[in-house]
């Protein structure tokens, strides 16, 4: 049986991509840096040397992650304009930025003791927490068609109906359910997991044939914001973490999706 992961920005959330995210920001509010430059792999290859990141390719993936999780505005970064420091960000993007200012400072001030900087890291987590949660209630893949996929809620959904996932249990997930509350593809899954359980079905990574890391990077994000529990030894495997229940209960609103595809509020 082939399989395949859902789509991903191959970057995880957490420390590094924060500070990586400041020295850009902070990079492109300095017009002297900019000077002048569209979003071109001019300026990109000069992001490279100040964030500093490997190439070009690493900032336009930087450039993705931010995109996904809202933390820039759409058409911020052209190749026909200049980025402009006061139009980069959203609101949940100037949040991001303020916390990975404070980020670096607690982690970085000399002097600062040990309580003093795990308390002050321990609430800045919280709130990175609370901002992911959100963002990822509203991420959602758009098919030709005109079709969708939440796949926060799908994989919800899987974890109530089937306790906990492995990975080739998650990898079943994204190969089966590729559209929102599907009962053909839900009986789908539903199938193949009770198949793969009894033993009928091994795997390995020569299976998946498509997206191949999707268990590193999707699961990372929601176990970065909290929403699920994640383990790597003796074997992988994610389970619902309990906590955030009340965003979670609002994505199993029955009027959840129309308001996410209609342009709602959360």
């Amino acid at each position: 049986m082939e399989l395949q992961g859902w789509e991903y920005v191959g970057r995880n959330l957490g420390p590094e991509f924060h500070k990586q995210f400041k020295a850009m920001m902070e990079a492109l509010s300095q017009p002297e840096f900019v000077n002048g430059r569209v979003w071109n792999r001019e300026l990109q290859t000069a992001l490279a040397l100040q964030i500093p990141v490997s190439s070009d390719g690493a900032v336009r993936t930087l450039k993705r992650m931010c995109e996904t999780f809202g933390l820039i505005q759409k058409n911020a970064f052209s190749y026909k304009k200049v980025p402009a420091w006061d139009t980069l960000l959203t609101k949940g993007g100037q949040l991001v930025f303020n916390l990975a200012v404070l980020e670096d400072g607690l982690r970085n001030a000399p002097g600062l003791s040990s309580l003093t900087r795990e308390q002050g890291l321990r609430e800045v987590k919280r709130i990175y927490e609370e901002f992911y949660c959100d963002a990822l209630a509203r991420c959602y893949y758009t098919y030709g068609d005109g079709s969708h996929l939440c796949p926060l809620r799908a994989t919800l959904k899987a974890l109530k109906k089937f306790g906990s996932l492995d990975k080739w249990e998650w990898y079943l997930l994204n190969t089966c359910i590729q559209h929102d509350d599907d009962p053909t593809e839900e009986a789908r899954l539903e199938s193949a997991i009770t198949s793969y359980r009894d033993g009928q079905f091994q795997f390995s990574m020569k299976n998946v044939v498509k997206h191949s890391k999707g268990h590193q990077y999707i699961p990372q994000y929601f176990e970065y914001a909290g929403l699920v529990y994640m383990t790597q030894f003796p074997t992988w495997r994610i389970r619902d973490s309990d906590r955030h229940n009340d965003l979670k209960n609002m994505v199993f609103q029955d009027d959840f999706l129309d308001t996410l595809y209609n342009g709602g509020s959360l």
